[in-house]
């Protein structure tokens, strides 16, 4: 089973938690008590965000970060379509994606990504085991410390 736009939605994402890093590295180095962790999805307003650093922050430093707020505004909008088009592709897949669902930190889309990857029909791997190395959440054998 594959979808368009699969690789387009974890290129997006990847580029919004670079975008992140990017302006938490930005804010840090320019005004490092402003800025305290940002969570992944920012909730503070432009505004407020402007608020709370005007007077550190240079105009040319806020212009940045504007910048930066409307680039992951941008993707993280893209995502969101993707994971629209995502579910939607997948409403017959119910039953597995809410079977998937069961597994820990496995979400609706989580669940779909899996099916997408993975495929409904599990029997092609032969055993868990198999899934498992993969999807590359089975551990490697120690081979010992190379230093």
């Amino acid at each position: 089973m594959s979808l368009p736009g699969r690789v387009d939605r974890s290129a997006c994402a990847r580029q919004a938690a670079a975008c992140r890093r990017q302006q938490t590295g930005f804010c840090k180095a320019a005004a490092s008590r402003c800025w305290h962790s940002a969570s992944r999805r920012i909730k503070a307003s432009r505004e407020e965000l402007h608020d709370a650093l005007r007077g550190e922050l240079t105009a040319s430093h806020v212009f940045v970060l504007d910048e930066l707020l409307r680039h992951i505004e941008e993707l993280e909008t893209r995502i969101t379509r993707f994971d629209a088009r995502l579910l939607d592709e997948l409403a017959s897949e119910h039953n597995a994606r809410a079977l998937l669902q069961t597994l820990p930190g496995v979400d609706t889309v989580g669940a779909a990504m899996l099916l997408v990857e993975i495929g409904s029909d599990l029997s092609v791997f032969g055993s868990a085991n198999r899934l498992a190395s993969w999807v590359g959440i089975c551990p490697a054998p120690s081979v010992g410390s190379c230093r």
